[in-house]
């Protein structure tokens, strides 16, 4: 099989390689806990691994078949006929945000533990975190040895950031990708709340954070910009003398972040 697609223009391990680079410069600069950071990083490496079923890469030939035939000046009528195929297959696609955030919550239970910071990341790293995320997709995602074997390439990958996993996690994988993502999302732990519960009320701090991580990775990777664009440096100065010709005075929690920057 071919190199599963992220983008219609970028392969998925390329992608992934891009966004955890990102994440892991990212948390250095932000100063993150060791265990905060390896959860973030699982978090860049695994929020699109769910790309790999052949519902969404057949909605990526399809952008692509869009994009030929308008660079190639395909008349109105084609390109009307290859943009409603388009919607068709993204409609069809399984979520991938859910494929990728049901093995990442059997990693990360299994090396790291509570709290699921990277599942709950990942999980939302398209749409809110609401009690009612998902839950009518009660049908598991077909295909899913793509995944699987996926995840497998991403075995050495993982263990050069210091997160170690072996092949006996696979069948794990397997079995829970073949349940009722609802379901799953639905189960009790132990015997009290839900799990989509519980991942609605991890430590705020903490979520916040990984979640900021994968995000604005992610939005890096896409732009094809680097975090210094996004962090004060030189752009400081600017702002500072900006506001002081305007009379403004930093408030208190400006004044920490530009000393923070400054450190840097």
């Amino acid at each position: 099989m071919d190199e599963p697609l992220a983008k219609p223009d970028q392969g998925l391990m390329d992608h992934l390689q891009q966004v955890a680079s990102l994440g892991k410069e990212i948390s250095s600069r932000l100063k993150l806990p060791g265990d905060v950071t390896k959860r973030a990083i699982l978090s860049c490496w695994l929020h699109d691994i769910g790309k790999a079923l052949e519902s969404f890469q057949t909605y990526m030939l399809a952008i692509q078949a869009l994009e030929k035939a308008k660079a190639n000046g395909a008349p109105s009528a084609k390109l009307k006929e290859l943009e409603k195929v388009v919607r068709s297959k993204k409609a069809r696609a399984f979520p991938h945000a859910l494929a990728s955030a049901i093995p990442t919550l059997v990693i990360e239970k299994s090396i790291m533990g509570d709290p699921l910071l990277a599942v709950a990341a990942v999980l939302s790293h398209h749409s809110p975190l609401s009690e009612s995320l998902y839950a009518h997709q009660e049908k598991p995602p077909e295909g899913i040895d793509v995944v699987i074997n996926f995840i497998e390439r991403l075995i050495p990958v993982l263990h050069g950031e210091g997160i170690y996993i072996g092949k006996e996690i696979l069948p794990r994988v397997e079995k829970i990708l073949n349940l009722s993502p609802a379901g799953i999302l639905d189960t009790r732990i132990g015997k009290s709340v839900k799990l989509r519960e519980k991942l609605r009320t991890l430590p705020r701090g903490d979520f916040a954070v990984v979640k900021t991580v994968l995000h604005l990775s992610d939005w890096l990777s896409s732009a094809h910009k680097k975090p210094e664009d996004i962090f004060l440096s030189e752009g400081m100065q600017k702002i500072q003398c900006y506001l002081k010709g305007k009379g403004v005075h930093p408030r208190e929690f400006q004044k920490k972040a530009v000393a923070y920057s400054a450190a840097k």
